[in-house]
């Protein structure tokens, strides 16, 4: 007999003044969403949405910069 363990994720609130500094650190060029991804261990979903939200350039469309390694 195996015993089924399930994980149970617990629902994280960010305050106000979190999610615009992360919607800076992204603008600013200093991160990408990927690297915020990673560094706070927020889903990208999650800063796409407060990218949209308190971005004041956002005007409902997200560009996706990608940079040359060369």
């Amino acid at each position: 007999m195996k015993a089924t363990i399930k994980l149970i994720k617990k629902s994280r609130k960010f305050s106000e003044a979190y999610k615009k500094s992360i919607v800076a650190d992204f603008e600013s060029g200093k991160f990408s969403v990927s690297q915020l991804e990673r560094l706070h261990k927020i889903s990208n979903r999650s800063i796409y949405r407060w990218i949209y939200k308190y971005s004041p350039s956002s005007s409902g469309v997200i560009l996706h910069i990608f940079k040359s390694s060369n």
